[in-house]
């Protein structure tokens, strides 16, 4: 049940498919052994064992979202088998993992406790069955606490590989133009030329992409939804930090002649242009729901 501390090695390969379509399947692996070895320990308990190689077997082809479901199925299977002081031993380490700090929201460690009973306490065996429900459904607040952290991390996941598929080549394309021309930078027929315009919308997308990054890093882990709708809402915002960049380029040929262009400057301005994508759309459903969010936990 609880977390392994040292995670699997996969193979070279695997890591790296790892890296594009799930990023933590050796997380998941790490559950699943852990709670094999319990269901070992357990005894007879084919329902539980059948479940729990369903969810290796769903693991190993990366279907994650199948893996947690028999993964959950199964701890639930387990419990249906357990005596009274199973039952209470396990409860007495769910609720130490549930009070681990960090390890989940102060809400569903509330419900938690609130569900479950004290295992400081004598259980009775007339209490077995009632027992197993609270403990049940303890342990389902606990599962959906982690699923919600997975599906968190793995949107932040997606969102961060797009940002990577579109910052690479701008940054790639960038770095070739400032190689090429690293000579002519600040000559009049430099900045009187193409290349300044395009250098200023690449540097204007860069910082957004930067932006955008840093902020889906960001939002609260019990906010899944309002996190998959400020990725999206800052995805679409990358083409403003080509329009940022470009308006910089525009003001700067147009208040000053083409020979007091500082290049340099410009590019400077374009690029934090583009970094302030975040501040030209205002009023995000997704990202006003954060910061109410953070005002209330400050409370």
């Amino acid at each position: 049940m609880a977390r392994l501390r040292t995670e699997t090695s996969p193979p070279r390969w695997r890591r790296v498919r790892m890296f594009w379509k799930d990023p933590r399947q050796a997380w998941i692996e790490a559950e699943i052994a852990e709670f094999r070895l319990e269901v070992d320990e357990a005894g007879d308990q084919p329902g539980a064992v059948k479940l729990i190689t369903a969810a290796k077997r769903a693991s190993e082809r990366l279907d994650m979202e199948t893996a947690w479901h028999h993964l959950h199925r199964a701890q639930q299977e387990l419990i249906e088998g357990y005596g009274i002081e199973e039952l209470r031993l396990h409860a007495t380490l769910l609720l130490a993992e549930a009070e681990e700090p960090g390890r989940l929201p102060e809400w569903r460690v509330k419900a938690i406790r609130h569900v479950l009973p004290d295992p400081y306490f004598s259980w009775t065996e007339s209490e077995l069955a009632a027992s197993r429900e609270k403990v049940t459904a303890a342990m389902r607040i606990r599962n959906e606490g982690i699923s919600n952290d997975y599906w968190r991390l793995a949107i932040v996941r997606h969102y961060q590989q797009l940002l990577i598929l579109i910052g690479g080549p701008v940054l790639l394309a960038v770095l070739v133009i400032l190689a090429v021309f690293s000579d002519q930078i600040g000559t009049k027929e430099w900045t009187s030329g193409p290349f300044l315009s395009i250098l200023s919308a690449l540097l204007g997308v860069l910082g957004a992409v930067i932006s955008a990054a840093k902020r889906s890093t960001g939002i609260l882990p019990e906010h899944v939804l309002a996190q998959l709708g400020s990725n999206v809402a800052s995805l679409s915002r990358i083409p403003i930090g080509g329009v940022a960049g470009l308006t910089v380029w525009l003001f700067s040929i147009a208040t000053a002649e083409t020979a007091n262009v500082n290049a340099a400057n410009l590019l400077l301005a374009a690029f934090g242009a583009g970094f302030a994508e975040r501040l030209i759309v205002q009023g995000q459903p997704s990202e006003a729901s954060d910061q109410e969010v953070k005002r209330a936990a400050k409370r």
